[in-house]
């Protein structure tokens, strides 16, 4: 699958394939054409890969017969395959919150505001260059921090922290994390303002952008059949979410509420902790890495070895 989402539109068949695998000297090196079509029949039947409809050329009945089933892509095997690659290379990993975004947030929704009150109407070009750089800096910003939140609720969910690692995710919580929740919190007020004066005008903002630049919207209109997923800015939906971050709306709190709260649970989490190695220190102390170790064992042991001894 790495080798179909390294290029665009890639049509491969099975000894293309091999000859790819050959050149990555990972695990796939070894395979077999037997071997490697049946996974991706396999694929196939997943929806992962899609059957080509590349017309074969071949100068004789041998290679027409390795050369017929040819493969690529599909929509769906392109996205899970890169996601999963994301989530595999960060998974442990702490993701820094890319908090200097918000300062570029809260200037283009200023920039925004301004052009769309101007006389006239704003640009639609340079309304749309805006807009789009503004929900690009929006999505990174919210998803390093819903990630980073997510890793600091793995760790505050352990029991067995020693001293050492307790001190270092305290100094964490104390400097980084309250830097990150100031943060957000001065330029919040400043955002949701910004919003509010964009939003009188977003109704005849976004239609002078579409007849401007209709893009790949315009086969909405031609092809009914096709959903089209618009970039990110151009739906009154996306302004929309924009807005709940930042604001109470509907009755819900705002996520800005929510990562206060979040950040009360940490330190709730940590005072836990280190309650926790005070009765450690007095003798209450957590098995959990003893009965990891015992898991272990249990886990690399031979069927024959499981007696007595390792029960004990």
């Amino acid at each position: 699958m790495r080798v179909f989402c390294g290029t665009l539109l890639a049509d491969l068949s099975v000894p293309d394939l091999l000859a790819k695998l050959a050149d990555t000297d990972g695990p796939g090196a070894a395979l077999d054409a037997e071997t490697l079509t049946r996974r991706l029949e396999e694929l196939v039947r997943w929806c992962n890969l899609l059957r080509s409809t590349h017309t074969v050329r071949a100068t004789s009945i041998a290679e027409y017969q390795r050369s017929r089933s040819r493969y690529q892509l599909s929509k769906l095997g392109e996205r899970v395959q890169r996601d999963a690659d994301e989530v595999l290379a960060g998974a442990d990993a702490a993701r820094e919150v890319s908090s200097e975004l918000l300062a570029l947030v809260d200037r283009g929704l200023r920039e925004i505001a301004a052009m769309a009150a101007a006389p006239g109407g704003a640009d639609p070009q340079q309304a749309l260059e805006r807009i789009s750089t503004l929900f690009v800096q929006f999505a990174e910003f919210a998803e390093s921090v819903r990630d980073f939140y997510a890793y600091l609720g793995q760790v505050l969910a352990r029991y067995d922290l020693d001293s050492a690692e307790y001190q270092g995710f305290k100094e964490l919580l104390l400097d980084y994390v309250e830097a990150i929740t100031e943060d957000v919190s001065f330029r919040a007020p400043h955002i949701a303002a910004h919003l509010d004066s964009v939003w009188p005008h977003l109704p005849a903002l976004l239609a002078r952008i579409d007849v401007h630049a209709a893009g790949i919207g315009a086969l909405a209109d031609g092809l009914p059949e096709t959903r089209v997923q618009r970039s990110r800015g151009r739906d009154r939906a996306d302004w929309e979410g924009l807005r709940e971050w930042f604001t109470v709306t509907g009755g819900h709190s705002s996520q800005v509420d929510q990562l206060r709260d979040a950040t009360l649970r940490a330190l709730q989490s940590l005072l836990a902790n280190a309650k926790r190695m005070l009765r450690s220190a007095s003798g209450e102390m957590s098995r959990r890495k003893d009965l990891l170790r015992l898991a272990a064992w249990f886990d690399a042991a031979e069927p024959e070895e499981l007696g007595p001894a390792l029960w004990s």
